[in-house]
């Protein structure tokens, strides 16, 4: 996609670059630390490993912000409408969002924060409650609308889509190439309930309660149990995307520093950034182990990754 000079200007001030997230306005406020308790209670299984709600979180910061465009400026995109407005949240492309979108709305009220801002929060906190997640950077003080997001196929829509339209769509909010194949291995913790009904239920990657990089090679292989989009065969095949999507193969560090980096500019799309406070400290610490991990199925898990051994936890984004 070609952009004017003109336009290339104007889109300076709205694309958010990792190096220019915004820093801390003042202390984050002590009602997120317990938020995030609430939320670990809400996330986590008794094996230790993610739950849907957990994986619900992370694909609503998707469908919340990932509705914003290059056109919208400083409103839209992360504003809670996806869970606020009626209209957008029973948008086909929204489907099994409704459940998460009563628990967290009910939590916002409950503990008296936005709406826009908690799904930010158990979207990040979403990555940590499962094993090997990493810590975003994550920013408070978002303005709440129950305004509909723009209906216009402003996000992935299909599991059919094309790579072309896939980064077509996120090139206009700022994404390269090969950030949109960092954002696809979220589909690591996903399951599937609506493109094929009769596999509801069906991981996208071997081990969807680990935040691994077992998608990246399950995309490729399509194990049995495994359920692959062809969007994301397209995009780990797709020449601009397809050579990042290939290296995070065995390569759980580089990942989810990639990921990171990305996710934290796209849970700020659409907000103004004055008087953001940063409230990465009241997520919990990353993990890289859990209990279930000494049960059989789990000890399989941890063992089927070949660079499991070598992981750490990445850095805060700065």
């Amino acid at each position: 996609m070609r952009f004017s000079s003109t336009i290339a200007v104007a889109l300076a001030t709205t694309f958010i670059e990792a190096s220019a997230l915004p820093r801390s306005g003042g202390a984050c406020p002590a009602v997120w630390t317990q938020i995030s308790q609430d939320l670990t209670q809400m996330f986590i299984q008794a094996d230790g490993q993610c739950n849907d709600d957990a994986r619900s979180a992370i694909r609503a910061v998707f469908h919340d912000c990932g509705t914003w465009s290059s056109s919208q400026g400083l409103t839209g995109g992360c504003d809670g409408s996806v869970f606020l407005s009626d209209v957008e949240n029973a948008r086909p492309e929204n489907r099994g969002l409704q459940s998460i979108s009563a628990k967290l709305k009910a939590l916002a009220s409950q503990r008296g924060v936005g709406v826009a801002d908690m799904i930010a929060f158990a979207g990040a906190h979403g990555t940590l409650s499962c094993p090997l997640g990493p810590t975003t950077k994550t920013m408070i003080g978002r303005i709440d609308s129950s305004k509909p997001a723009p209906d216009e196929n402003l996000l992935p829509g299909n599991a059919s889509m094309s790579a072309d339209t896939i980064i077509s769509l996120f090139a206009d909010k700022g994404f390269s190439a090969a950030d949109v194949a960092a954002l696809a291995g979220a589909h690591s913790s996903s399951k599937q309930f609506f493109v094929d009904p009769s596999r509801a239920g069906a991981p996208q990657d071997r081990t969807p309660g680990i935040w691994d990089v077992d998608y990246y090679s399950d995309t490729i292989t399509k194990p049995a149990d495994v359920f692959v989009f062809d969007s994301d065969i397209a995009l780990s095949q797709d020449p601009r995307s397809g050579p990042a999507f290939k290296s995070f193969i065995g390569q759980q560090a580089a990942w989810n520093q990639a990921f990171v980096d990305t996710f934290a500019r796209l849970m700020l799309l659409g907000v103004p950034q004055e008087g953001l406070v940063d409230c990465t400290s009241a997520l919990p610490p990353p993990r890289d182990s859990f209990p279930g991990a000494n049960t059989p199925s789990g000890a399989s898990n941890l063992t089927s990754r070949r660079n499991y051994a070598f992981y750490k936890p990445v850095k805060q984004v700065a």
